[in-house]
């Protein structure tokens, strides 16, 4: 085997090694792999902060925003669920919320700290589309919506581990699919 045979070869194992990571849930992001963790300093009056968060049962990782209050005790939760485009090609234009959007700042000023999870195969969290619920001939909203469930369940859990936040009487809502998983 040449030189130029045997990289060609390790250039097309290191393609497919990186296409199966990201199949798996965990592209690289600027030229590294994604971990579990803030990816950004906290910043702003309510201390925006991007973080990679663990789902649970799987080997992926999601995009969640937090923005937090500014208190001396800590913060109740609240998870904010965006809702399912229409159209499937709309999925990967999706991004969390800012904190100074006025439904989050609303809880903001009232002293609670907002989680706002962007669900699997959504904008940077990327990936399959965890929540297909299957054809409209014969759909299947339970396991769609248990998907959903499992996203929020993990970013409930990671938020509550985080400074200045509550781990009890978390509130959870969201519109059309992230409403149905938030139930």
């Amino acid at each position: 085997m040449t030189v130029m045979r045997f990289l060609g070869l390790v250039l097309l194992v290191c393609l497919g090694l990186s296409a199966c990571a990201e199949q798996a849930g965990v592209p690289a992001v600027g030229g590294q792999a994604r971990s579990a963790g803030p990816i950004s300093e906290a910043k702003g009056q309510w201390r925006e902060q991007d973080h990679w968060i663990p789902v649970e049962g799987t080997d992926q990782l999601i995009l969640m925003r937090l923005c937090r209050p500014n208190a001396a005790n800590p913060a109740r939760l609240v998870v904010v669920n965006h809702g399912s485009p229409p159209n499937a090609a709309q999925r990967p234009n999706y991004a969390p919320w800012s904190c100074e959007h006025r439904a989050i700042s609303w809880f903001l000023t009232r002293g609670y700290a907002v989680a706002l999870p962007l669900r699997r195969g959504y904008g940077a969290s990327g990936g399959a589309w965890a929540e297909t619920y299957g054809s409209c001939r014969s759909p299947d909203f339970v396991t769609g919506g248990a998907e959903t469930a499992r996203d929020i369940r993990s970013a409930l859990a990671y938020a509550t581990t985080q400074p200045g936040i509550r781990r009890d009487g978390a509130v959870v809502l969201g519109q059309s699919a992230g409403g149905w998983g938030a139930l």
